[in-house]
């Protein structure tokens, strides 16, 4: 897709196209296929790209992946916002729910409790 057609979409297109990338170029890192995954690297390169010139509405676009069901997608997506930063300001909101879905997958991968089991299982 080329960068007019992607200046054509909405933010919620942008949003949609962010996760499905997202989702291909990690399939295509997890079966090896590098000439795949540098090729979506490059769309999601473009795709970021362009919401970097959208200033908010592209900030906005990626806010909408914070709760996406996939932690590669939210994960790739607060990476893009982190990069994407200009005079842009992240949400207060979005940055606590990235911080509590991190904690969880730390919590997951070192199979310990997480912050929220922690403090709902410590005696008051």
């Amino acid at each position: 897709m080329d960068r007019v057609e992607l200046s054509k979409m909405t933010a919620e297109q942008l949003a949609e196209r962010f996760a499905a990338l997202t989702l291909a170029e990690a399939e295509a890192r997890a079966v090896h296929d590098v000439a795949k995954s540098q090729q979506l690297r490059k769309e999601l390169s473009d795709l970021e790209n362009t919401l970097s010139e959208r200033g908010e509405d592209g900030q906005k676009a990626l806010l909408l992946l914070a709760g996406h069901c996939d932690e590669a997608v939210w994960l790739e997506a607060a990476a893009a916002t982190l990069r994407t930063m200009n005079d842009v300001k992240i949400a207060p909101k979005y940055s606590r729910k990235l911080a509590k879905q991190a904690n969880r997958i730390l919590a997951k991968v070192t199979n310990a409790p997480s912050r929220d089991e922690r403090e709902t299982s410590s005696p008051s």
